[in-house]
């Protein structure tokens, strides 16, 4: 009997996810880059200027570092209008993807104007073939094609140190009034947030939420749902230079410093990378934020990644 025991403690320690007393994990992020995969000038309503700033190679260059020299566990989010299929972006996002399959995305959500590839409805096939060619999971939880050829996933689960990272996506339910758009179905992101952290639960040891439906609703998803650690936002172009935290009384059994939900957003097209550093505690049997940094970093004065800068030859001349 005492064997016996032993043994469904030893099984019961092998299926149960793995709680050290603290943890560390680096969120890097971009949003609304909208297909710059070169440097450019920048100039901010605000009076905030870059000179040769952004561009695909130097950021992989700086998420490569920020990989090697960071002790615990990092990962890079992209949160929507990856490409426009315009003068910004003539190439329907291909190189755009193609590069962020190199560098090593962990996750992206589609934006609002990665549906309009093209001017009609065609922009849904190759948008799909983007999706099924990528090296990277692809998320939009309120979308639906009834043709079932767009498939990007509702969420990821992302496993690092022994970390369980759930992972969701939505985006902005306007973009069913574009006429690429004809056919689909977009819910409502907030209602489809709470369908999603249901089916997730108990899959995840903290929850990010990568959004492309603007601040002002990052907001309210930060006070709605508080099982939300941190969302990672976009479509809004905003300059969050630091993180904003979001507290709820649904909270009562954390300590007062402890939790909260973090948003953060880089502005737009790619001219900074975003980085959020946190400490992560147990509490209740899953990680919550405990202490926490975060700044917009430019993206310049670095050397470019030469495997980037061979895939933008294929499409862009000297």
């Amino acid at each position: 009997m005492k064997k016996l025991i032993i043994c469904l403690i030893v099984l019961s320690s092998l299926l149960t996810p793995s709680f050290a007393a603290e943890k560390t994990l680096t969120i890097l992020h971009t949003n609304d880059v909208h297909g710059n995969l070169l440097p450019r000038d920048y100039k901010g309503a605000d009076g905030f200027v870059l000179t040769s700033a952004g561009g695909m190679a130097m950021r992989a260059t700086m998420i490569r570092e920020a990989r090697a020299s960071t002790k615990g566990p990092v990962i890079y989010l992209d949160a929507g209008d990856i490409f426009l299929g315009d003068s910004h972006s003539p190439f329907m996002g291909v190189p755009e993807f193609e590069c962020m399959s190199a560098m090593g995305v962990d996750a992206a959500v589609l934006g609002n104007h990665d549906f309009q590839a093209s001017e009609g409805t065609e922009s849904q096939a190759m948008l799909a073939d983007l999706i099924d060619n990528a090296a990277f999971p692809v998320l939009c939880g309120n979308v639906s094609d009834p043709s079932g050829r767009l498939k990007p996933k509702p969420y990821v689960i992302i496993r690092k140190d022994g970390l369980r990272i759930g992972v969701f996506g939505v985006t902005a339910k306007r973009t069913e009034e574009y006429p690429q758009c004809a056919g689909l179905v977009f819910d409502d992101p907030i209602e489809t947030t709470e369908k999603i952290i249901g089916e997730m639960r108990g899959k995840y040891d903290f929850l990010i939420a990568l959004t492309h439906v603007s601040y002002g609703v990052d907001a309210v998803l930060a006070i709605r749902f508080p099982e939300i650690d941190v969302i990672v936002g976009g479509d809004s172009h905003t300059w969050l230079r630091s993180p904003r935290k979001f507290t709820s009384h649904k909270r009562q059994y954390e300590p007062e410093e402890t939790g909260g939900t973090l948003c953060v957003q880089d502005g737009e097209f790619g001219v900074c990378l975003g980085r959020l550093d946190m400490v992560l505690t147990d509490i209740g049997g899953r990680y919550r934020v405990k202490s926490y940094s975060g700044k917009l970093v430019p993206v310049r004065d670095v050397r470019p990644d030469p495997s980037i800068n061979e895939i933008l030859r294929k499409y862009i001349k000297e």
